[in-house]
């Protein structure tokens, strides 16, 4: 398959047109919209209202609760007296206002979302008019445009224009002016003889309560000392069908990668703040409260959620204690509301995807002529491995099966695949009950080629359903009780083989040896694919197209969680304490058959040229005993099961400037897996609890001081050293708030520092239980058979692993300093320092000499310790201009640097194969100088010891062991630290949206840097006769051409292992920067948008051969994908 990947000046035209469209495409129906209805807001919105003796205030009401209206009036204006009862169905509000302004004698003026209304025949019309100018600004002296001001009892008004200044003529005899704008307390000024005035707005007290959800609660935002991220869930929504995808670039703190595009295995791999341990690396991860795994994260819908925190530092995780150490995420789903009737939003996408970008192969004249090269290197007097017939036959197209030329990539795989998907949610409540329910629907395609060759479809194919129900009913004035049932279904329809393994058999293939398939020379019923003998599968070679069609593959997963919880106002005791209670169950359940038949193979066995007829003549054998018709069938079932319990005593209270809080929680948790078989271990229940909690202190929110611990109980350890005990303090100043910086608020609107110190734990030792217990085989396979007749026979008793009664917990010190400003009231900066030190990570002892022999039954021990320090920072932007365009920019930055301390290793001779100050995940490979320049060198230089023969062309290696061992030899001890490591140590992401009236336009860059990887298994020819890779045909080394700094060195027909070794030669940065995200929308009505988006659809990086995110390797896995999307959202 040949992917045609465009140049950067041609993506830029494509982009360009395709936004022209989408322009032209919203403007026409912009203009429909204009030439088809008045140009009047009002007469643009229909409504469906029912007023039921409601009194004209009730009905302003009723108004607001279902637009974006809001109305500002004099209640001395309103007739008390008057009770309106009227139905409107799918009423213009026009006509609505019309009959209420009617019935009432009122009028009404609509400023911005602001409708004023005023008494008709008020006296003060008609007066002689005067004006007056004036300028608005914050409590810092920023100027605020966009401020809605009217003239009260009067429809007279105007707004603040984008230096926040307004000029407005006055009508009344004693004016009064009405400012209001969002975020700010709305303010009423008498106008007396001065005709310029300068208005300061108060912030409104509820936007400054803004809270964060932490552990086991939230706090006010102002408050919060630990480091935490958060996002809006909105930012989160972009056409993937997984919800880490989403993380990269838009979470200060988080690294994150997507290695495969292949549906249902699409799930970005993510970190918090990097790497600190070479144990488990997953952080935790709450969904309303209840723990759930990674893959039950990916699945929750951003449409259904109503915050997303991320907790990193040791006073937002220690609270968690054990497993915290990994950071913690948690996820809030959207609650009911209070409403006078549901509210119901449907979201619809459509998309297309394709891969990114796929490696390129040579053609198969190419291919032919190349093989020659590598025979002629190995033995000059061999003779071609393929003759000039052969290769001029191929070149002329002579017959397809005679002279096969088959481009792999093109028979697999499609251009592109698509998506589809739909969300549908309704929200609502009354005074005793309230509640929120969604469905989502995803259906993802794969890119596999559609066949008609069977009856059944080996493309993929998966459908998921989720379903969201949350319900909270008011049992008595001071107790809530909570219902949450959750669902999750999957059912995924594939290839037999996984189509990763069918993109790696391209390369294990070739263009010329047979064809996909022959014509039938006889009727058989079944398909005769191509092949050859002498290969290393059954004496048969790769065919990709046999593996793809010859089976697929079903599997059904579904995941149920229901949670009960119940809180309980204890004002009755004492003011601010209430209680918390929850009971969950998880159940997780997978099934998969995989059916397939075998391939019958053949192979062309003589072939003759007809020159009577002008058409070649084969004949055709079969390999081996043949294949099967029928298809054979294979299962295997999975689930685990989880029940979990919390309570929590929580204590917030005001006393003047202080504010003094508290919180008591106690857990437990148990997991089964459901499907045991023989293992012990496994059909043992895990369990682990704890208790937590969380002391807090403000004094006028200027000085904050919070402590955090976390005492947990785990499994895996002996009696004695199975609990652990986790604290956390932190200090917060806010600057800004104190007296003597009243003078700089203008600028610094916030001016906050923190910083906090703490332990958190960690008891995942991977798939390893109870490592304080020997394990131990009694029935093992190494028996023995014993007596006169040799009839005596008993099992072998085998030691797993041996016993560790001293293994206790991994902890993670963690220090964090931080620093939150908002300047001028639009820029907003949060930057943290952080360090942590891991200690006591769990690792398996690498010092035990083989002769011992205690073999792989190495005890696991608390051996390591990692450092890991770096930055993270989020700053963000929004200014308005005038009432019609807003812009806000977000950026992103995290830096992540770990280093191996101490880890149980040899003492090596060879001190830079060591592990120690070293990071985790550090390349190690040979030091490549050039390509050998002849004979005369290779004998000069030491012996290269990683094959038999290497000749001129081949990688030349620096020998850096003879410094400590004098010998002249190239080995694995030769192997030096380079690069970086695998995990980036940077991520960035720098995003823009602009909305003017009704559009909206958002880009987002994202990009890593200091990353590396090895190319590997891209040697062509080989034992398979592996393909080549069209990099590789366009710059090699040969004799004729001795190009010593080629990209692939000297051809070889066999495995040259000198040239396959990691070394620098195969060495590549992985740092990219892509447009993540473009979007661009049209809000077609006050309940309709539409709207168009795109993710990964611009790379740019120095490495081009694949898309650089995959890593390292051949590139022949599922690529990430492009996608095109168009979408519709409808709000009722």
């Amino acid at each position: 398959m040949k992917l045609n990947v465009p140049n950067p000046h041609l993506v830029l035209k494509s982009t360009a047109l395709w936004l022209a469209f989408q322009f032209l495409g919203m403007g026409l129906l912009m203009a429909e919209a204009t030439n088809d209805r008045p140009t009047n807001q009002e007469k643009d919105l229909f409504v469906n209202l029912y007023f039921d003796q409601n009194s004209l205030a009730e009905a302003f009401g009723v108004i607001e609760s279902k637009t974006d209206f809001k109305f500002s009036y004099d209640a001395t204006d309103l007739d008390p007296t008057l009770r309106i009862s009227k139905q409107f169905i799918n009423a213009p509000l026009e006509s609505v206002l019309s009959y209420l302004g009617k019935e009432g004698h009122l009028e009404f003026k609509r400023i911005n979302k602001i409708i004023n209304v005023v008494a008709l025949g008020s006296p003060s019309e008609n007066l002689s008019e005067r004006t007056i100018k004036g300028v608005v600004k914050d409590p810092s002296g920023i100027t605020i445009p966009g401020v809605n001001i009217i003239e009260v009892g009067t429809t007279n008004g105007t707004a603040t224009d984008i230096n926040g200044e307004f000029s407005m003529k006055l009508t009344t005899t004693n004016p009064v002016i009405k400012l209001s704008f969002v975020g700010y307390q709305a303010k009423e000024i008498k106008i007396g003889a001065s005709s310029v005035y300068e208005v300061v707005l108060e912030e409104d007290q509820k936007a400054l309560d803004e809270v964060v959800v932490v552990g086991f609660g939230e706090q006010k935002k102002v408050s919060v000392v630990g480091s935490v991220t958060t996002i809006e869930p909105k930012e989160l929504k972009i056409p993937t069908s997984n919800l880490s995808q989403s993380f990269a670039g838009r979470l200060s703190g988080v690294v994150a990668v997507q290695r495969s595009g292949e549906p249902g295995r699409d799930a970005a791999q993510f970190w918090i703040r990097g790497l600190a341990t070479f144990g488990n690396t997953n952080p935790l991860v709450f969904m309303d409260g209840i723990e759930i795994s990674i893959s039950d994260m990916n699945s929750i819908d951003p449409m259904n959620i109503e915050n997303f925190s991320i907790l990193k530092d040791a006073s937002a995780t220690a609270i968690y204690g054990a497993r915290g150490a990994n950071g913690v995420i948690l996820i809030e789903t959207k609650r009911g509301e209070i409403m006078d009737k549901p509210q119901v939003n449907i979201m619809m996408e459509n998309s297309f995807m394709g891969p990114t970008q796929l490696p390129e192969f040579a053609d198969a004249v190419t291919f032919m002529e190349m093989y020659n090269t590598a025979r002629k290197n190995q033995n000059p007097f061999q003779p071609p491995k393929f003759t000039e017939d052969k290769i001029e036959g191929t070149r002329q197209g002579l017959d397809p099966y005679v002279f096969p030329n088959v481009n792999w990539m093109d028979e697999l795989f499609k251009d592109f695949s698509t998506r589809q998907y739909a969300n549908v949610n309704v929200r609502g409540g009354g005074k005793m009950a309230k509640y929120y329910m969604a469905v989502s629907y995803y259906k993802d395609q794969g890119i596999l080629q559609k066949t008609d060759v069977n009856d059944f479809n080996n493309n993929i194919d998966q459908n998921r359903y989720n379903f969201v129900n949350n319900i909270t009913v008011n049992v008595s004035p001071t107790t809530e009780l909570e219902l949450n049932i959750n669902a999750d279904i999957i059912d995924y329809n594939g290839p037999a083989v996984d189509a990763s393994g069918i993109f790696n058999n391209v390369m294990n293939s070739n263009p010329v040896r047979f064809p996909v398939t022959y014509p039938a020379q006889e009727e058989t019923g079944y398909i005769w694919f191509g092949n050859k003998t002498g290969g290393f599968v059954n004496n048969a070679f790769y065919n990709p197209y046999a593996d793809m069609v010859k089976g697929y593959k079903e599997r059904n997963n579904s995941t149920l969680m229901s949670t009960v919880r119940i809180r309980q106002d204890l004002k009755a005791i004492t003011e601010g304490l209430t209680f918390s209670g929850m009971a969950s169950f998880k159940n997780w359940s997978s099934s998969e058959i995989t059916r397939s038949f075998e391939p019958y193979f053949y192979e062309m066995t003589s072939y003759e040229y007809d020159e009577a007829t002008g058409q070649y003549n084969y004949n055709l054998g079969l390999i081996g005993q043949g294949g099967q018709e029928a298809l054979s069938q294979e299962g295997a079932n999975n689930g685990d099961r989880s029940l979990y319990f919390q309570t929590s005593l929580n204590y917030n209270r005001s006393f003047g400037k202080h504010d003094v809080g508290g919180l008591l929680v106690y857990l437990q948790r148990q997991y089964n897996t459901n499907i045991v078989g023989g293992n012990l271990t496994a059909s043992l229940p895990s369990r682990n609890q704890g208790v937590s909690g969380r002391v807090t202190y403000a004094y006028d929110e200027r000085y904050l001081v919070e402590a955090n611990f976390g005492y947990n109980g785990s499994e895996n350890f002996i009696e004695g050293k199975r609990f652990g005990f986790f604290p956390s303090v932190a200090l917060g100043y806010v600057i800004s708030n104190e007296d003597f910086f009243y003078g700089l608020t203008n600028i610094f609107s916030l001016l906050k520092l923190r910083g906090s110190f703490g332990v958190s734990g960690n008891d995942r030792i991977g798939d390893e239980r109870f490592p304080y217990l020997s394990n131990v085989n009694l029935g093992a396979d190494n028996g023995y058979t014993f007596g006169q007749n040799f009839n005596n026979s008993r099992s072998g008793v085998m030691i797993n692993r041996y016993a560790n009664p001293n293994i206790t917990w991994e902890e993670g010190q963690k220090l964090n300093l931080g620093m939150d400003v908002e300047l001028f009231g639009k820029m907003m900066l949060n930057v943290d320092v952080f360090k942590e030190t891991r200690s006591g990570i769990f690792m398996q002892r690498n010092t035990v000499p083989g002769t011992i022999g205690v073999g792989d039954a190495k005890p696991y021990a608390n051996l390591g310790k990692v450092e890991n320090k770096g930055v993270d920072l989020t700053l963000a932007y929004t200014q308005s201009f005038g009432n019609d365009l807003l812009v806000s920019t977000r950026g992103t930055f995290t830096f992540a640097r770990n280093k191996v301390l101490e880890r149980d290793e040899p003492n090596r001779l060879y001190p830079y194969l060591s592990g120690i100050g070293r990071p985790i995940n550090q390349l190690w490979g040979l030091q490549a100088e050039r390509l050998f320049i002849d004979q005369a060198e290779i004998d000069a230089h030491s012996t290269q010891t990683f094959s038999g023969q290497y000749y001129p062309g081949d990688i030349k290696y620096t020998d850096v062991s003879q410094a400590y061992d004098e010998l002249s030899q190239i080995d694995a001890n030769d192997k030096v630290p380079m690069g970086h490591p695998t995990v980036p140590e940077i991520t960035y992401g720098f995003g823009v949206n602009v909305i003017y009236k009704k559009f909206d336009v958002g880009i987002l860059m994202q990009g890593v840097a200091n990353t590396s990887f090895f190319i590997n298994d891209i040697q062509p020819f080989a034992q398979n006769e592996r393909n080549v890779l069209k990099a590789i045909a366009d710059d090699y080394w040969t004799a004729e051409n001795q190009k010593f700094n080629a990209f692939y060195p000297r051809l070889s027909e066999f495995d040259n292992p000198n040239n396959t070794q990691n070394s620098s030669w195969w060495l590549r940065s992985g740092a990219f920067v892509r447009l993540k995200h473009a979007e661009i929308g049209y809000q077609y009505s006050p309940k309709v948008r539409f709207y168009s988006n795109g993710v990964n659809l611009m790379t740019f990086s120095k490495f081009k051969l694949w898309d650089p995110e995959q890593g390292g390797g051949n590139g022949l896995g599922y690529p990430p994908q492009r996608v095109i999307n168009i979408g519709v959202q409808i709000n009722l």
